[in-house]
This record gives structure tokens, sequence and C-alpha cells, in this order.
């Protein structure tokens, strides 16, 4: 560890002494304790990263480099902010550090050109409101502090257009925040909001609002004039309904409505012709898809995990963009899937785990596009002989079932990656699984394994074979302790004796006698 040490500190002695003459040093992840008065000889500097190292300070020296724009200190170990910095700065990243209370000097007000102040990940309480002649600074990170209050400089940064003020312990937004009309992102989820001012209507260049993990209760209608909003987060508040005017968001993409306490899904949605993702994860009180849903047909995205859903509607087929269902936690049964979800064209990612599945329908091996489905959790006895049609998976789960067989056409899905059949009641297994020539992972434990087919040796791909729990005999139990490697050399020197000399093999199984 010393000589570690000590290479790190020769490394940035020697960056530094081939850098005066550099615009950009990187001094990242270099164990450092305590940056060289020699850093004031690079002189040339424009971007200076720190990032990442075991710094406690930042040396006086750094105000000397006059041409510096970018000083990036995050991760370390600062608990004061540095003393002078030029003022050519334009970007400051200061995040996750040991800066306490009210270590920011007001000098910092004095850099005109500032364009960027990370200061997220500290331990602030407040900041000096000479902040507010950062005129030119269009973005603020003040995530994952101690902020008990707005701070109120805030409102008058003219030029601001992206805020992060989230993790933190604030009661309210200013209602000024109006004000900045050039504000783009808004980031204020997991603080003790518990309403949202109107005034966040006049934020007309306004594209993401994140306030989820608030206790706020009512949306303000005039969030509806938020006329370019894209992705609107409410996520974890005790929300009953939204506002009709979330009609009016034209623009509107990602729509996050997770452990809120809506009933229905909002019919304001339907109106909202460009929206690619909606989430509706742990909605307990939503026990149905309505069937406007299948309207919305630029979903990409929809989850619905969590909530009571009992049936899909049969609208659903023509979110033919559709690319990942989620509905594991509801209490979906076999016949609560629509014959229509087979059009789903474009769906490449389904999870269906943790619901009342007895059968796996037939409509979903008709999904050309699935490239991963979990049907993991349910009641299933066996998977449908017409698996293998989804010939372009590569990731299939399904554990904790019922299962006693696998389908030999399993052998078509020859892009298959992963195939997890953990705790169920094989017996055995079919010997076209050794044609699955890309499987990297393969767990069977807690089943009723006597034996493993000797043409798995042919999984060359294998990295993960997982057997415990299993009465397995065959390979022997000395054979699998010794891993995969072992395993796989045991099954391909059993199948070469079954076909060169079939009576020695047979006999050998027959005696039980498993060692060549």
């Amino acid at each position: 560890m010393l000589c570690c040490c000590i290479c790190c500190e020769k490394e940035h002695e020697r960056r530094i002494r081939k850098s005066k003459h550099s615009e950009t040093l990187d001094l990242s992840r270099l164990a450092i304790t305590e940056l060289p008065s020699t850093i004031k000889k690079c002189s040339r500097l424009v971007e200076l990263n720190l990032a990442e190292n075991m710094l406690t300070s930042i040396p006086d020296e750094i105000g000397t480099l006059m041409a510096l724009q970018t000083l990036d200190f995050a991760k370390n170990s600062v608990s004061s902010f540095p003393f002078d910095l030029p003022k050519s700065m334009r970007r400051i990243k200061a995040a996750d550090n040991r800066l306490f209370s009210y270590p920011i000097p007001p000098y910092i007000s004095d850099l005109a050109q500032l364009e960027l102040l990370d200061l997220s990940g500290n331990q602030l309480e407040e900041l000096p409101d000479d902040l507010s002649r950062l005129s030119q600074l269009k973005e603020l990170n003040l995530s994952k502090n101690n902020f008990k209050e707005f701070p109120k400089f805030i409102v008058n940064i003219k030029h601001l257009q992206i805020l992060r003020c989230d993790n933190n312990k604030i009661p309210s937004l200013d209602p000024a925040i109006g004000q900045l009309f050039e504000l783009q992102a808004l980031i204020a989820e997991n603080n003790k909001l518990t309403m949202l001012p109107e005034s966040l209507g006049s934020l007309k260049r306004l594209t993401t609002l994140n306030v989820g993990g608030n206790s706020i209760k009512i949306i303000p209608s005039l969030v509806g004039d938020i006329t370019c909003l894209e992705d609107f987060d409410v996520h974890d508040n005790p929300i009953v309904e939204l506002p009709a005017s979330l009609s009016r968001l034209k623009h509107l993409r990602r729509l996050v409505l997770r452990h809120t306490n809506i009933s229905n899904v909002p019919i304001q949605v339907q109106f909202t012709k460009t929206l690619k993702e909606l989430d509706l994860r742990d909605i307990t009180k939503i026990e149905e898809l309505p069937e406007f849903i299948g309207e919305i047909r630029t979903l990409v995205r929809l989850e619905a995990s969590g909530c009571s859903l009992l049936e899909l509607p049969f609208t659903i087929g023509n979110l033919h963009a559709l690319v990942t269902l989620d509905l594991q936690k509801n209490q979906l049964t076999s016949s609560g899937f629509p014959g229509c979800i087979q059009h789903l064209a474009s769906l490449s990612r389904l999870y269906i785990n943790n619901n009342l599945l007895d059968v796996l329908p037939e409509e979903l091996c008709f999904l050309e596009s699935l490239t991963e489905i979990n049907v993991s959790s349910n009641s299933l006895i066996k998977l449908p002989d017409d698996i293998g049609k989804l010939r372009n998976l590569e990731k299939l789960y399904a554990n904790s079932n019922k299962l006693q067989h696998i389908a030999p056409s399993i052998s078509s899905l020859s892009k298959l990656r992963v195939l997890e059949l953990r705790s169920n009641l094989l017996s055995c297994l079919p010997p076209e699984l050794g044609t699955l020539t890309k499987l990297i992972r393969l767990d069977l434990s807690s089943n009723k394994l006597s034996e493993l087919p000797e043409e798995l040796h042919q999984l060359e791909s294998l990295i993960v074979l997982e057997m415990k729990e299993n009465p397995c005999d065959f390979p022997p139990h000395h054979i699998v302790s010794q891993g995969l490697a072992a395993i796989k050399a045991y099954l391909k020197e059993m199948g070469t004796l079954k076909l060169t000399n079939p009576k020695a093999y047979h006999d050998m199984r027959k005696q039980g006698m498993h060692q060549v």
C-alpha cells in the first residue's frame, strides 16, 4: 500500500511538471493528499481535474492560474472553499466534499463568467445572497445538502437553465421562481414540499419538472401552461388526481405517477400524443388499464408493476411502438391476456413475474422482437412448446414455478444467453439444451435433477452453472464440487464413451460408477 502511494505521489508531480505549457491537466484518482505549490507554474491551464483524490483543501496558488475556466475537485474531503479563484472561471465542480454550513465566500459572486456551479453532496445549509450577481450562471446543483429553506438569491439568477435542489429539507419553492424564464429543468424531488406555486405555469421553456418524493397533494392547474414540458415526475406524493390541464401538455414524453394515491389512469394522458414513457408502478388502487391506453400509440415503455391488475384491455395490441412492458407483481391470470397482445411487434422486454399464471399464453410466443422475458414466481407447470419461436430471446427467467419439464423446442433459442429455472420441479433436462452455444448463465438450482445430459458440455460460452440443492449423481458430487470446467470435461468424456462403447457406458450408469 505504501509503495502504491509513493507511485501516485510521483505520478501527479510528474504530470504537473510536464504540463507547464498545457491547457488541460488531469490529476484525478491519484490519491493526492495535498496539491503542491508547483501547480502555479502551469499558468496556461484552462481545465484542471482534481476529482476523486484525498484533498482536504485547495491551495491558494490556484488563484494565480489566470486562464483557468474549469476546476473539478469533486469527491475529495475539502472542507472549505478555495480562498481565491481567477475571474476567468466558468465551471466549478465541488460535489461530494465536506463543505459545511457557510463555507462559500462572498467573492464567488465576482466570478462574472461562471456558468456552472455544482455544490451537490455536501452539508450546506445556506449560501450568501451575493450569489444572485452570478448573471451568467446557467446550471446550479445544490442536491444532497441540508438546505431547510429555498435559497432566495436563486430567483434573481435570470439566465439559469438547470436547477437541482433535490434531496434537501426544503418545505416550499419561492413563488418568484416563475421569474426564471430561461429555466429548462427543475429537479426538486425528495424534499418536504407540500404544494407547488402557481407561478410554475410561467416557465414556458421548462422541459423537465421532477417533484417526486414530497408531500404534495394537489398539482396546480397552471402546470398545463408549461407548454414545453416533456418530463413530468410526481412519484411518491399523496396525489389523488391530476388537473384536467394536463391534456394541454402536447410535448409530454415521460409521465411518472409511481406510488401516488390516484385510483385510475388519468384520462388526460390519452390526449398527450407524444407520450413515450408512462410509470404507474406501485399504485395499488389501479385494478385495470383503461381501453384508451391503446390510443397512446407513441408509448415505448409502460410500467405497471405492483398495481392490482386482473386483466389487460383488448386495445393493448395497438401499442405497436411498445418496447418494454412491466406487469410484475399484479394479479394477472392466464385468461387476462387478450390474443391481440401478439401484435406488439416492437416488444423487447416483458416482465410478468409474480402474478397468478398457471399457463403461459401461447400468444406470447409470437412476440418475435422479444429479447427478455421474466415469468418467475407464478404457478406454471410447463413452458409452451412454441417457446422456440422467440428466436431473438436472450434472457429467460422462469424461477419459482412448478415446471416439470422443458420442451425440446428450446433449442431454437439460438441467441439465449441467460436461462434461469431455479426452484422448480424439474427431474430431467432435454439434451437439446446443449445446442444453446451462446448461453452464459444457466441456473438449475433447487430442482429434482438427478442427472445432467452429456450434451451440456457443448455449451462453450457457459460461465456460470448453478446446481445446488439437486439430488444429482450424474455427474457425481465430487465432480460437481470441482466446478464448471470439471463438469463439462466429465460430461464430454461420458458422451464420448456413450458413442464409442455403449455397453461400457450403460454398465457404468447401471452400476452407478461414474468415474471414467
